[in-house]
Parts: structure tokens; sequence; C-alpha cells
């Protein structure tokens, strides 16, 4: 077993896994998500069943290690889950995405531009327009922002994107708005408990509602 194995998984880990599992099959955000899918598995389809599952494990870790503030742990995990396959986007992404954690949007913006920039599906891009709207660059969250509607399949933006990227640039109101919109489509990205993403909303009472229908409220 691993030297870095986390004592438990924190809630919602799952549901971010999710997203390698199953989830992002086929173009429901309006990326080429399929192509993404299945260059994961033509690269690992040579690969032993160990092999895959120490992918899934170290990537499930590097979540589960960040929502505990083990920030050196989930670097590391991603880093393993990189060496592995160094041409896909969700370890680059998980570099970015836990400096952001860890409270380093600066740092995370360039690890989040390189994960755009290798076929990846549209969250990608809604964590890039959110890290710039934190930084305060406001401009380049909203070119983020039109950019995921251009991408996305007939125009429509998964509500879960749009609430990132106006978390980012502080509308609590629209963020929140997308956010139970996101609910109401049973979006299988739904980790609040945890990320720090959306600790300006947890005292807003709409976010309280939501932690209780998504029973996070314990």
């Amino acid at each position: 077993m691993d030297d870095l194995t986390p004592p438990r998984w924190p809630g919602g880990t799952f549901q971010i896994i999710t997203l390698l599992e199953s989830t992002i099959e086929g173009t429901r955000d309006g990326a080429n998500v399929k192509s993404v899918t299945s260059h994961f598995r033509c690269q690992h389809s040579l690969l032993s069943f160990s092999v895959s599952h120490h992918f899934l494990w170290w990537t499930k870790s590097c979540f589960a290690f960040a929502w505990q503030g083990k920030y050196h742990g989930a670097g590391e995990q991603a880093k393993r889950a990189s060496d592995l396959d160094p041409a896909y986007f969700f370890p680059q992404m998980a570099y970015g995405w836990i400096d952001i954690e860890a409270g380093k949007i600066h740092d995370a913006i360039p690890e989040l531009r390189r994960a755009k920039a290798m076929e990846s599906p549209a969250f990608v891009t809604a964590f890039l327009g959110y890290a710039y709207g934190a930084s305060g660059d406001r401009a380049r969250a909203m070119a983020e922002m039109e950019d995921l509607k251009r991408r996305s399949l007939h125009g429509h933006v998964l509500p879960f994107n749009l609430a990132l990227v106006y978390i980012g640039l502080g509308d609590r109101e629209r963020a929140l708005d997308y956010l139970e919109r996101a609910y109401a489509s049973d979006s299988q990205w739904m980790g609040l408990k945890n990320d720090r993403i959306f600790d300006p909303l947890r005292s807003e009472p709409r976010f309280v509602a939501l932690m209780r229908k998504l029973r996070f409220d314990n």
C-alpha cells in the first residue's frame, strides 16, 4: 500500500472521481470529452489492471489529502498520476486545484492553463475562469466564461461551471442561482462540503439550504 494512504475519504471525493470513471462521457458540457476519455482508455488499454487501479487511487488520494489540508501529500499523489500519463489533463488540473485549495490562486493559473491546453473538458475552463476572477482579473475571467459558451453544445453551459466563474468574480447571487440549477439538473459534481472555493457562500441561507438538500449539513 502507498506510504501516503489517507486515513479516510472526505465527503464528496467519489462525486469528484466520477468525472474520471463515468460522468464525463459524451459531450454534455460541450467539450469533446469522449475523445479525452477514449485517449485515457487507449493509453492504458495495455496496462495491467493494477496500474489502472493505481491511477484512480492516486487521483482519489489527491482530493482526499487536499480536503484535509495536506497539500504536499495531495501534490505527491497528483504527480504519481501525472507520471503514469503526462498527456492526460486531469492530474495537471489537479495541480491547479490544489493551489486553489491552498489559497495560492496566482500559482493555480499557469497550471490550469496547461491543463486546458490538453484537450480538456469544459470544467477545466471553469476552474481557470474562477482563478482569474479570484485573482482580480475580471477581464480574463469573463473571457473564459465566453469560451465556455463557445465550447458548449448548442450554447448550453452546465450550471455548475458558470457557478464556479461567478464565485471567482464575487457574484454570490448568480453563483447560488447556478448552483441551485446544478442541483436541480442532478449535477455529478456537487462536492460542496469540503472545497474551499465555496467558502464565500457558506453563510448564505440559500447555500445552507442546498447543503441540507445534499445531506451535507451534519
